[in-house]
Order: structure tokens, then C-alpha cells, then sequence
């Protein structure tokens, strides 16, 4: 038989490898259990010998579930960002292995990686944001607001807009506030062009993790043209099925006080939420109970003579 191997190793002459280490996701730290999240991956790293623009980076996100492991693809931006679901604490053994390669011209490499574990604790999800809407001042302006509850794992809200409720840019930041109770917040949008204008809220939490609000989507109309827009009968809950917690998009017919109740089936009242809203689109974030039960409900949603209705359906 001619049975042959081959075996190399890198030599480089004067030269060491570079030092790496992931400053995000934060080693060791905890997620709480809900929907997805953005994670940016970022690092500091140094290299004696070689610029920035001589190394080649190589970022990889595994999920670890018992005994198996589910990699994601490469990514070779140095400081970019992934979807992590944050699932776990359901009996099984989870977490996240991030891992970064980063590589001198010379072929010199150092790995450094983070591990994030799910936060498993018999309490409820936090739900920072509370309310957040857009009402229209006419054609020259849009007052977009939005109310947090005590939230110190957010650092700061990065409003942004769009034309297509697809692609995005920021318009405005605002470091998050440190007084005791609700915190509001407030911008006037007075860059407006005729026709659909979607805005959303990114909230930056500790570790640089993004958390995206649901998009609130206005029609605008030309200068000296009136845009009539009849708010409709129905509620809009997000997500529908819901496991946890959940939202619904209100559209007030003027500022004030929204009444919002939620029956089961039997027309049991369940649960009653008094929530201020502004004229316009408002989203309108609700806290789950660990004592409602898979099921229908129906949310109620009153402000006056107004009226409107929708029904959510419980999953595990």
C-alpha cells in the first residue's frame, strides 16, 4: 500500500500573532427567554507587526443543545452583528458559543470566543417599553413618542425611519433616562415627504443587544391637500399567536386615556389596563401573567364611544 501524509506548520520569523478578545456578546453573561434579538459581535484586537487592514477576521455563532451543535456560516466582517433566538430553560441544555479567528498576513491566528446562557428563573419577562406612537401635526411634522417603565439594562433608543417598512436609517437618539417611574420620550419629525412613512425604535441593553419596537406606519399628504384617514374597528396584536408577551396597534381618534380589557372565552375579565395614548398610531406593549393559560382572549380596547376589538390566541 502507499498510504501517504501530510503534516505543516507556520513558521514566521519575527512576527507573533495578534491578541483578540470579544468585548460582545459579553462572556458568560444571561438572555432572558422571548423572541429573537440582535447581538452585535465586536472585539478589540491588536497585532505588532501587521495594520488592521492586513487581518482577516472570521466570525462563527454555534448553538449548543445537549450534546449537538448547530453552526452558523462565517462571517468575515470585523465588527458586525447576528439573530440570536433566545430559547432555553424548557428541561434541555442550551447555549450560544460565539467564536472569532482572527488571522495575520503572515497566517499567524489567535481564537477567542463567548459563551451566553439562557437566564432560566421562575419570573416574567421585563417589558421596558410601554407605548409608542406617531401623531401627525398636519403635513409639516410628526410627533413621535414613547413611554419605558424602570429599564436599567437599556443604555439608549435610536429612533429610525423608513419609506418601504423594510430598510431603515436613524433620525434621532436619545441616551435613556435614569429617573424613578415611567420615563417619556419625545421627537418632532419635520422631514416629510408625501405618500407611506414607517418609523420603529432600536433600544440598545447592556452587552449591545439590540431590541427592535413594532413599526408604525403614517400616510402623508401633500402641502394643501388633506389626507383622510378612517381609523378602523379592529385590533392588530403582535405577535398572533403569542406566547409571552404581546402588543397591540391602537389608533386614537385624539389623546387620552385608552381602557383595554382582556376576557377569556367565558367573558371572564381577566385583566384591565389603563394606558395614555396620543392621537394616531399608537403600539401599546402588554405584560403576560403566568396565570393566563393557553387559550383565546379577547382584547377590548375603549376610548370613549370607540370601540375596538380583537382576539389573541395563548400558545405555551
Amino acid at each position: 500500500m502507499n498510504a501517504t501524509a501530510v503534516d505543516s506548520i507556520i513558521i514566521s520569523v519575527n512576527n507573533t500573532p495578534p491578541v483578540v478578545n470579544i468585548t460582545s456578546p459579553i462572556k458568560n453573561s444571561l438572555y432572558e427567554i422571548g423572541p429573537d434579538s440582535i447581538y452585535a459581535f465586536t472585539a478589540t484586537v491588536t497585532d505588532a507587526e501587521h495594520n488592521p487592514g492586513q487581518l482577516k477576521y472570521e466570525w462563527q455563532q454555534i448553538l449548543r443543545h445537549g450534546n449537538h451543535e448547530h453552526p452558523g456560516p462565517i462571517d468575515t466582517v470585523r465588527n458586525t452583528f447576528g439573530s440570536v433566538s433566545r430559547i432555553g430553560c424548557n428541561g434541555d441544555d442550551y447555549y450560544w458559543l460565539f467564536k472569532l479567528k482572527v488571522t495575520d498576513a503572515a497566517g499567524l491566528y489567535t481564537m477567542d470566543s463567548s459563551k451566553i446562557f439562557p437566564h432560566c428563573v421562575a419570573s416574567r419577562i421585563r417589558l421596558a417599553l410601554r407605548t409608542f406612537s406617531v401623531t401627525q401635526e398636519g403635513t409639516d411634522r410628526n410627533l413621535v413618542k414613547w413611554v419605558t417603565d424602570q429599564a436599567p439594562e437599556i443604555s439608549g433608543f435610536e429612533l429610525e425611519k423608513g419609506f418601504d417598512g423594510i430598510n431603515f436609517f436613524p433620525i434621532n437618539w436619545q441616551d435613556a433616562k435614569t429617573t424613578i417611574g415611567n420615563k417619556e420620550y419625545s421627537f418632532y419629525d419635520d422631514r416629510l415627504i408625501p405618500g407611506a412613512t414607517y418609523y420603529r425604535l432600536k433600544m440598545i441593553q447592556t452587552g449591545d443587544v439590540l431590541k427592535y419596537s413594532e413599526v408604525v406606519k403614517v400616510l402623508i399628504a401633500k402641502k394643501d391637500e388633506e389626507l383622510l384617514v378612517t381609523p378602523g374597528n379592529g385590533l392588530i396584536i403582535m405577535p398572533n399567536p403569542a406566547s409571552s408577551n404581546f402588543s397591540i396597534q391602537y389608533d386614537a381618534r385624539q389623546s387620552g386615556t385608552v381602557d383595554i380589557r382582556i376576557t377569556d372565552v367565558n367573558g371572564k375579565v381577566i385583566s384591565t389596563i389603563h394606558e395614555t395614548v396620543n392621537k394616531g398610531q399608537n403600539i401599546i406593549y402588554i405584560q403576560s401573567q403566568p396565570s393566563w393559560k393557553p387559550g383565546t382572549y379577547v382584547i377590548t380596547a375603549q376610548q370613549g364611544s370607540d370601540t375596538k376589538k380583537g382576539k389573541l390566541m395563548k400558545i405555551k
